[in-house]
Parts: structure tokens; sequence; C-alpha cells
């Protein structure tokens, strides 16, 4: 996610790593599409994954946020979903 954000190909504002799943707000730089942001992000972890018996699903779900919208509650929403089913520790 650093590496991204230091190429310019996006710009990193929060991210949660969860037993199953991430959450991950930034905004799109101008070179990449988000496709391309995802793809890059799951080929740089892939090995790791391999080595701990992980696999990623096929898809994935973005939500967009328009330009007259707030980032905070996103923000929030991301940061607390640990506290929200209990996995922060």
């Amino acid at each position: 996610m650093e590496n991204m954000e230091q190429s310019g190909d996006l710009q990193n504002f929060c991210a949660t790593v969860m037993p199953d799943h991430v959450h991950w707000l930034f905004q799109l730089g101008g070179r990449l599409t988000l496709g391309r942001v995802v793809a890059r992000w799951k080929n740089s972890i892939r090995k790791l994954m391999i080595a701990h018996g992980l696999e990623w699903q096929r898809d994935f779900f973005e939500r967009h946020v328009r330009q007259d919208e707030y980032l905070e509650p996103y923000g929030f929403y991301v940061l607390m979903n640990p506290y929200r089913i209990g996995v922060s520790r």
C-alpha cells in the first residue's frame, strides 16, 4: 500500500486488515484504474499469502465516494470495523 502511494498511483487514507477481508480507503492517482491497483496489491502479497495457506476470493467489492461526500464516515467505518465485530486486541 505504501509503495503504491510513493509511486503516485494512489493516496492512502486508511486501511484495516481483518482475518478474512481488507478495508482500504484511498484515492486513485491518474495512472492506474481501480482494477489495476487491486491487482498490483494482490500480486505484491501473493507469496506471503501462499506461505500461510491463504487464497484470494475471486472478486472484490468497491464503494466509490462521490466528490460531494465527506471521507470521515468512511474512514471511521474502516478503522472501527475490528471493534464492531470484536476482533480488536
